[in-house]
């Protein structure tokens, strides 16, 4: 897979938290407020470290659908379309009103962020985000760390409301290129955790790992990453 770095890549994908976005879970609060308000669940989650469990299982790369899904099941509830779509609204809105005195509270840019991103726009390779957060909430985040003039979030991009993060990858790629076969695409999908790397191996994408996020290099190496990062903008030579 490294071959791939010879060549500039035909497109990247990002993941939000740990990779553009550290330092911060505060939109757990959000999820947390928007599944009791329409669903009456209760998230019942919780840190130790950089690992986040639910109801004691292990959840670092779920998707939104899957951690959702997941609460409610263990309430003996199933969520309807119609309320998936009702907590998707109300997380992001929650999430956009809140403020906070900490200027961390929403995590801080990763390293080199700005700099990649601006690189990829002077030299027009698309990029686009593959992340466990469903649009509305993705938007959100981004919008508070001001990125969101980056990225187009309603016209391409992979989302949390697929059912896992392979499907997420997958659908991220095909929305920038509007086709079904990625055969002939070089295209870097930049994460930091496991669930990550996977993704982009099955679906034929080059792993791209981070070392300031949950998995850290030892493991994002030992589970096929072609590329470990410790800044964003060590990508930049290789776009050309």
């Amino acid at each position: 897979m490294t071959s791939a770095f010879i060549t500039k890549p035909d497109a990247i994908l990002f993941d939000i938290d740990g990779t553009l976005i550290v330092g911060s879970n505060s939109h757990f609060a959000s999820l947390e407020y928007a599944l009791k308000e329409v669903a009456n669940v209760t998230l019942k989650w919780k840190r130790n470290g950089d690992r986040l469990y639910l109801n004691d299982n292990e959840i670092t790369g779920w998707v939104d659908s899957q951690l959702w899904n997941a609460a409610a099941a263990y309430e003996g509830i199933i969520l309807t379309p119609g309320q998936f779509e009702l907590i998707s609204y109300v997380a992001a809105e929650h999430y956009k009103s809140t403020n906070s005195a900490n200027p961390d509270y929403f995590g801080t840019h990763a390293p080199g962020v700005t700099n990649l991103l601006n690189r990829l726009s002077e030299m027009n390779i698309p990029y686009t985000l593959s992340t466990g957060n469903v649009q509305p909430t993705a938007q959100a985040k981004l919008e508070k760390v001001n990125l969101s003039h980056y990225f187009h979030t309603t016209l391409n991009g992979g989302y949390g409301n697929q059912d896992n993060r392979n499907q997420v990858a997958l659908h991220a790629a095909k929305s920038i290129f509007q086709t079904e076969d990625l055969s002939t695409k070089n295209i870097w999908l930049v994460g930091d955790t496991i669930a990550d790397m996977t993704a982009a191996i099955t679906n034929n994408l080059t792993p791209v790992g981070v070392s300031y996020g949950a998995a850290g290099s030892e493991k994002l190496a030992a589970n096929g990453a072609a590329k470990i990062l410790t800044s964003l903008e060590e990508l930049i030579p290789y776009l050309s």
